[in-house]
């Protein structure tokens, strides 16, 4: 312990004691390339964690690169001292274990942070991790460079993040962009805390992922606009319904539901539009994926000569028609709902790709599960994609007499007498 606590680079092991401590009145700096391991627990109590720089024979300054590993848990907490001022951008703290719980503040700009745990993690409140963007000074008066906000990667199987809690790769305020946040967690997944990925000066906002059991979408994304997260947004759930029923901006949007249905209700926009071009958004659900009335998705290129972006929609539901020979299920593109991918003046128009199953899967499929009654603007191609998914028992080679029939199944789909119908519905 000491008012500042220095790791070096070299592989550090604690072994056969039950728990172990690390105290620093102030900064905990770990330094070089290398592990510190534990086979208990680790206690790590300091102002603030950060990383510092090293050298080598090859090099007068690299960043450092620390893994941090436990068999039990690790609890960090914040120390009554002082937190230093003095930062090495580019840094990297990976921390693993059982179980991880933080309470005090790991501060890397322009790194990298990655918290790993078998079961939980639990961020507490005032709890702080920061990969926030950086300015680094040369050696010229007055001139700066400016290196973009890090990356925060969570990975449990819970986690909970109380209010006061903060994550924050926003770019430095005077240029700069955003850097990205990524979470995931197999059961519980609880975002109380405070998500900030502001953009600099001329620069791009923050990116986020989230993979959960279950995600509340529409709380997610009003907190996800007001931290500044609008560059790309990947949403997956594992079970349940997605229901987008808000406005969501961003440069991409993915959302993905594994074993539920996707519905962009009446008030629901998805807006990827740009003065410099469109941008893309992807739909994948396993059961329904429904535009309803009033519903937008807009890839549009704003700025003249602008391209229009690409919009893809994609249902893995399989059904069959109905007594009217319509779709039961499977892409329901409601009347009174829009898709937009035009461009702008000389500005070629965008891609929609709608990809769903045949209505059958027992080599008699005469159309696929595909209801267009929507309006789609400006496209340059839309493409309607019919699939159809082969499922085998025990281990499976794939063999050209496999691949011979698969064509010769689509070849049968597409000379059926509904192509015309199924044209003609596009």
């Amino acid at each position: 312990a000491g008012s500042t606590t220095t790791a070096g680079k070299w592989n550090i092991l604690f072994d056969g004691f039950s728990s172990v401590n690390l105290l620093a009145d102030n900064d905990m700096v770990f330094q070089g390339m290398g592990t510190v391991r534990t086979q208990g627990d680790l206690n790590l109590q300091a102002a603030r964690i950060t990383t510092g720089s090293y050298s080598d024979s090859s090099a007068s300054f690299r960043p450092s690169r620390v893994a941090i590993d436990s068999a039990g848990t690790i609890t960090t907490a914040a120390g009554s001292g002082v937190p230093g001022d003095a930062s090495v951008p580019g840094g990297r703290l990976s921390f693993s274990a059982k179980n991880i719980n933080h309470g005090g503040v790991v501060d890397l700009p322009s790194g990298q942070i990655l918290l790993s745990a078998s079961e939980s993690i639990n961020l507490a409140e005032h709890s702080l991790l920061l990969a926030r963007g950086s300015r680094i000074a040369t050696a010229e008066e007055n001139h700066f460079h400016f290196a973009g906000g890090g990356s925060i990667v969570l990975q449990g199987g819970s986690l909970s993040m109380a209010s006061g809690s903060l994550l924050d790769v926003s770019a430095h305020g005077e240029k700069g962009d955003a850097g990205s946040i990524s979470v995931s967690a197999s059961s519980l997944l609880e975002l109380d805390g405070e998500l900030r990925g502001m953009k600099g000066l001329g620069g791009a906002g923050g990116s986020f992922a989230v993979e959960a059991k279950s995600v509340d979408f529409d709380p997610l994304m009003e907190k996800l606009a007001s931290g500044g997260f609008d560059n790309v947004l990947d949403i997956r759930a594992r079970e349940g319904e997605l229901i987008v029923d808000g406005t969501v901006t961003a440069r991409k949007i993915r959302i993905t539901a594994d074993g539920g249905g996707i519905t962009v209700g009446s008030r629901g926009v998805l807006d990827v539009s740009a003065a410099t071009g469109g941008g893309s958004v992807e739909l994948y659900a396993k059961n329904n994926l429904t535009l309803e009335a009033g519903s937008f998705i807009t890839a549009s290129g704003t700025g003249y000569g602008s391209d229009g972006g690409t919009v893809l929609l994609s249902s893995y539901y399989a059904g069959d028609l109905d007594a009217g020979g319509n779709p039961t299920g499977g892409i329901l593109f409601k009347d009174g709902a829009r898709i937009d991918v035009s461009g702008t003046g000389p500005g070629e128009g965008g891609t929609v790709w709608l990809r769903a199953l045949r209505n059958r899967s027992d080599g008699t499929e005469t159309d696929l599960n595909l209801a267009m009654g929507g309006d789609i603007s400006g496209a340059s191609a839309v493409t309607a994609e019919a699939a159809r998914i082969y499922s085998y028992t025990g281990n499976k080679s794939i063999s050209a007499n496999d691949i011979k029939a698969w064509k010769s199944d689509s070849e049968k789909f597409l000379s059926s007498v509904n192509v015309a119908a199924m044209r003609a519905r596009l």
